[in-house]
């Protein structure tokens, strides 16, 4: 699993970053070139008096001290012999409003996974929103390990007068 956050700086040289992750002493700061190229700035803990960036790492922040402003990338990926990486998600629950299908016998629930973040929600529902949908319940936080495995969501328990379509209870993504 690859822990992926992508910021911006726009006015201040000090940005802390207040993320999903657990950071890494390992990581590598990169800067991006376009949009496939990007180029190693700094390798965390062999900064010099020289390196164009330092960086700070507490047990669940970045902070990042910089002579430009630019557009960093933090990626992490877990040490197979160290703690695994733990990245916090919420999953939000879409549906078509009621009230504009009272007799709907054909249902659909639309599940997202995201990252537990406000931007990430508000994408979410903006895009539901040209679709007419609405969220059914508070997202849920939940915290994903990286095991090596994709996550699968599945539906196992239906409240009576409800049923899935076939092969519509299992996902992997």
């Amino acid at each position: 699993m690859r822990l992926l956050a992508t910021f911006c700086l726009v006015n201040t040289r000090l940005m802390g970053w207040f993320n999903c992750t657990y950071v890494e002493e390992t990581w590598t700061m990169s800067k991006l070139l376009g949009c496939a190229l990007s180029v190693k700035v700094v390798v965390l803990g062999e900064e010099t008096i020289n390196t164009p960036m330092f960086t700070q790492l507490d047990h669940n922040q970045v902070y990042l001290i910089t002579d430009q402003l630019m557009r960093f990338v933090i990626v992490g990926e877990s040490d197979k012999n160290l703690n695994k990486a733990v990245k916090i998600l919420c999953l939000a629950v879409f549906a078509p409003a009621p009230e504009f299908h009272p007799q709907m016998l054909d249902y659909n629930v639309r599940v997202y996974t995201l990252e537990d973040t406000v931007a990430a929600l508000e994408g979410v529902k903006v895009m539901e929103n040209k679709l007419g949908g609405c969220l059914l319940d508070k997202p849920k936080t939940m915290l994903f390990q990286d095991g090596g495995a994709n996550l699968c969501l599945s539906i196992e328990d239906i409240c009576p007068g409800w049923r899935c379509k076939p092969q519509a209870d299992y996902q992997v993504e």
